[in-house]
């Protein structure tokens, strides 16, 4: 029996504590100086849209990523209880994962390319694919 439940605990062990070590894993927060570095570095975005990135536009949204779900809320209008949607997640890399979800707003599914890199996530964003950045914060 002893046998058993150790074979159990090593086969199931190693599962748990990937889990716990996701690089992907954890709340991260818009971050508009990386954003906007990023976006200065895109020619041909009109004047007035960039006036528009630059006023407050970037650093307030946030992500929730678990395992298997996501949710996502504006600073200062965080709801009492999240509410998570379904993803899934391939880790292409070390430092790259694609993600999966259905959104809403378009009624279809959606997938992103994400890279990690100095506790930070970037995706390209707008028709300009410039990278929105993404920190952690917990």
């Amino acid at each position: 029996m002893k046998l058993y439940l150790t074979l159990a605990l090593l086969l199931f062990t190693p599962f748990v504590i990937a889990d716990e070590n996701l690089f992907y894993v954890g709340t991260w927060q818009s971050n508009e100086k990386k954003t906007l570095a990023s976006m200065n570095n895109v020619e041909d975005i009109p004047e007035k849209t960039q006036m528009l990135f630059r006023s407050n536009f970037f650093g307030r949204l946030v992500n929730v990523v678990r395992v298997d779900s996501f949710a996502t809320y504006i600073i200062g209008e965080k709801p009492e209880v999240l509410t998570f949607s379904p993803h899934t997640i391939e880790v292409l890399s070390a430092d790259t994962i694609r993600i999966t979800y259905y959104d809403e707003l378009s009624t279809s599914d959606e997938t992103r390319i994400l890279k990690y890199e100095n506790n930070c996530y970037s995706l390209p964003v707008t028709k300009w694919e410039f990278r929105e950045y993404f920190c952690r914060v917990e």
